[in-house]
């Protein structure tokens, strides 16, 4: 759900609503989505990835493999070569996908 620039999440207890500007990732493993935020600190959400997508401002996230979402303000630098693996501010290495790379790196390049 959108809110101005916030965005809202359903956690376990309630909703939270968070300004897209703190956002830095979303990661997700089989059980658990949690929200990564650039003062550090983070939240467990209960929606997937795919439900995220949907509702996330496209102009500043993107998937980046089926585990991430990154909020492209935050991308610090790409290695374009065959590793394939970007790296945001606070230091946090991920893997791009082979599928998503092409879209992301066109995104990052008109990214203002």
């Amino acid at each position: 759900m959108k809110s101005g620039s916030g965005v809202i999440f359903k956690t376990p207890c309630s909703l939270k609503k968070e300004n897209v500007h703190n956002i830095m990732y979303i990661y997700s493993t089989k059980t658990i989505t949690e929200v990564f935020l650039s003062q550090g600190k983070s939240f467990v959400v209960n929606q997937s990835l795919i439900e995220l997508e949907k509702f996330l401002p496209t102009d500043f996230f993107h998937r980046v493999n089926r585990q991430m979402i990154v909020n492209l303000n935050f991308v610090k630098s790409i290695s374009i070569n065959h590793i394939n693996q970007a790296l945001l501010e606070n230091g946090i290495k991920f893997n791009i996908s082979r599928r998503r790379k092409k879209v992301f790196i066109e995104k990052m390049m008109n990214f203002k």
